[in-house]
């Protein structure tokens, strides 16, 4: 799961797509909530997010934006608005299947796979 949710972060930020939909976002993955993992995969690409609602009706707005972050990761600063939704649930999707990662070194995972998939986005879109 936490390549799938770094890959459509990553699809975001690049404006690829509008909004990232996860099947249940109390899930866990290596120690962490997919919400927790959802949040700091947005961070690493300078965007603050925050949740509301509950169940079905829960989705995460963006609160604020690092443009310092977005321009070192040469990203569009005009793709993103404060109070866009960006995480919605859909709980027709069917979870990826992937080895779950080591609790300690999520976060170094979360700054690699974010790097990596903005590259790889970034040569796939010339």
């Amino acid at each position: 799961m936490l390549r799938y949710i770094t890959a459509a972060v990553a699809q975001v930020a690049l404006g690829k797509e509008s909004c990232v939909y996860l099947r249940n976002l109390s899930a866990e993955c290596g120690g962490h909530t997919h919400r927790d993992i959802t949040r700091m995969c947005f961070a690493e690409v300078g965007i603050d997010i925050e949740f509301s609602g509950k169940d079905k009706y829960e989705k995460a707005v963006i609160i604020d934006i690092d443009d310092d972050r977005i321009e070192e990761l040469g990203l569009d600063p005009d793709t993103f608005r404060f109070g866009e939704t960006v995480v919605r649930i859909n709980e027709e999707l069917s979870p990826p299947t992937e080895p779950e990662p080591e609790e300690t070194d999520i976060v170094a995972l979360i700054t690699e796979l974010i790097a990596s998939n903005i590259l790889q986005l970034k040569g796939s879109s010339k």
